[in-house]
């Protein structure tokens, strides 16, 4: 019975050793430039300014500009302007499309400027900070450039360059410009009436009298596409099943080294939008046996930003729970693949090691902060004389916060891994809702270490960091409703047994949209949560704790020794 499984095990042997180096690289990509904000001057005739903002959003018809480094610079010729983006056309703070007559070295040689407002995105770093994670692992990703826009002399903001995907960006990646490089546009068309599915993966082509033709119509492309590669691996989904036999076929015709990396990292950010339409597809027309590649893009929903129905995406919900096989994918390639057993141990294994070397709470904190550092200054600008004319401001959020922005993005890290190593371990099937309980033992070789309280559907009820720990110790954490509770309606109960130690205590709360599990008081994302207070029962009566609370990752913190038991509560007044 073992024999016909051969074939698979020695494919997937094959690729174990391919990822026995994490930082393999399967590009001629060059590492990333160090962070800098460079400062474009972009000058429109007001007619011309009038016109774009007073026409339909969606218009593509490029207007007269021209373009300058240094307000007293020179003048850089421009083919034409106009606003880019899909949903984001409505946001208030617009983004664009520059296309220069000639290459510009500050967008890598490129004469396609891509801005991105990064509006939805109040820490304005998710999307570079996702591109930079696919270029570490060497897999070909666009580039990305912060810039300071000036229209006419105004400040309008911080935006992203966000490399296009093009011939000049194959070359760059070192891969050939002579492939095929296409992406599926069949989501946005599914309001027709002939364009049901979502994906160009899962679309009946039975009944199309030209299919090529159709697809064709139907993506975005460069160059000369091979559109009958594109319709065979269409055609080989459509009929063969998840399995081993679908193993085998997608290890032949797809590049699995590229694209269990392509999809670990979308597990790891939390960009679970992607599966319909978010990446480019490429094949090297050189090779006879070339393997389809895939490439990321549109990655601002990530790091803990989600969709929630009414807000959109300009929402300060924070979640963190993403699981990999989400009910809206309906790209049958993908669906697939997370239904093939071994397919799927590919990128649990991978994933593994990521966590390990790459996403981590330490490596990207450094990052993190580099960036922050380096953007601050510009995010941080006030609606005023000399600024914002055309746009409110940089986000949508509350201004003012951008230090909070950017610690709940390290706390998405840190909350991410741990919610994934419990995902992985249970092989990507998780209770829905987990018991809200956890216990951890530590002994001396863990003393310098947080402790994470991770209950059995993943989520963190809190994190213990100790000043000084006893060698050993076990602390177990309880949450119940108590609906009396004004601010979070939870009390925690501690369990500890050991020594008395100092530390500081963090303790999570759940806050989402109605029809979603929501602890807070009210369905709206921040609100009064920064009043909230972390006091503790000694069973006769309730004292404050000094406390800390980030809204924008959902948690409050507070010193405090353990000794026995503890009842704890989040609460906006004083608890009777």
């Amino acid at each position: 019975m073992i024999w016909p499984l051969i074939p698979t095990i020695l494919l997937l042997l094959l690729v174990a050793v391919l990822y026995e180096d994490e930082g393999a690289i399967h590009t001629g990509q060059a590492p990333r430039d160090p962070i800098k904000v460079e400062k474009v001057y972009l000058y429109i005739d007001q007619m011309d300014l009038n016109y774009l903002y007073e026409r339909d959003d969606y218009s593509d018809e490029e207007i007269p500009g021209v373009v300058k480094y240094d307000p007293e610079g020179e003048e850089v010729a421009l083919r034409g302007l106009r606003f880019r983006g899909n949903s984001s056309r409505q946001e208030p703070k617009k983004s664009f499309r520059i296309t220069f007559e000639e290459s510009q070295e500050v967008i890598f040689g490129s004469r396609r400027m891509n801005l991105n407002a990064m509006y939805t995105d109040p820490s304005m770093m998710r999307e570079g900070l996702s591109m930079d994670l696919f270029s570490r692992l060497g897999h070909p990703a666009p580039r990305t450039q912060y810039v300071e826009l000036y229209i006419n002399d105004v400040y309008e903001g911080l935006y992203m360059h966000v490399e296009r995907i093009d011939e000049d960006f194959l070359t760059a990646m070192g891969l050939s410009d002579k492939g095929t490089l296409v992406r599926d546009g069949f989501r946005g068309e599914v309001q027709r009436a002939d364009m049901e599915d979502l994906s160009f993966f899962g679309f009946d082509l039975e009944g199309i009298d030209d299919p090529e033709a159709f697809v064709r119509d139907n993506f975005d492309y460069r160059g000369n596409p091979d559109w009958e590669a594109l319709l065979e691996l269409g055609k080989w989904v459509e009929e063969t099943q998840p399995g081993a036999e679908y193993a085998r076929g997608f290890m032949e015709r797809i590049d699995i080294e590229s694209f269990v990396d392509w999809l670990a990292v979308h597990l790891l950010v939390g960009d679970i939008d992607a599966f319909y339409d978010d990446y480019w597809l490429y094949l090297d027309h050189r090779v006879a046996d070339a393997k389809w590649q895939w490439i990321p893009w549109d990655k601002d929903l990530t790091f803990g930003s989600v969709w929630r129905p009414v807000y959109n995406v300009s929402n300060d919900y924070f979640y963190y729970q993403f699981q990999m096989r989400m009910p809206w994918v309906k790209n049958d390639l993908i669906v697939k693949f997370m239904e093939t057993p071994q397919l799927m141990a590919l990128v649990y294994e991978r994933t593994e090691v990521l966590l390990d070397e790459v996403f981590t709470l330490e490596k990207l904190s450094i990052e993190i902060d580099r960036i922050a550092e380096k953007i601050r200054p510009s995010v941080e600008v006030s609606p005023g004389v000399g600024a914002f004319r055309l746009n409110p401001r940089n986000h949508f959020g509350q201004l003012g916060n951008f230090e909070d922005h950017v610690e709940a993005i390290k706390d998405y890290v840190a909350l991410r891994g741990q919610y994934l190593r419990k995902y992985i371990g249970h092989k990507g099937r998780l209770p829905a809702e987990g018991r809200f309980e956890s216990t951890v033992r530590w002994n001396e070789q863990q003393l310098d270490q947080p402790l994470y309280f991770v209950d059995e559907g993943g989520w963190v009820i809190g994190k213990w960091q100790g000043k000084a720990l006893a060698e050993e110790g076990k602390l177990s954490i309880e949450v119940k409703e108590v609906p009396s509770v004004v601010g979070i309606n939870r009390i925690w109960t501690l369990v500890y047994e050991g020594a008395p130690i100092q530390g500081e205590l963090t303790l999570y709360y759940l806050n989402d949209t109605e029809n979603r599990n929501n602890w807070y008081e009210t369905y709206e994302a921040v609100g009064g949560q920064r009043e909230l207070q972390m006091i503790e029962s000694n069973g006769i009566r309730w004292r404050e704790l000094p406390s800390r609370v980030n809204p924008y990752s959902n948690k409050v913190v507070a010193t405090m020794e353990l000794s026995g038991v503890h009842q704890l509560s989040l609460t906006k007044g004083s608890q009777q």
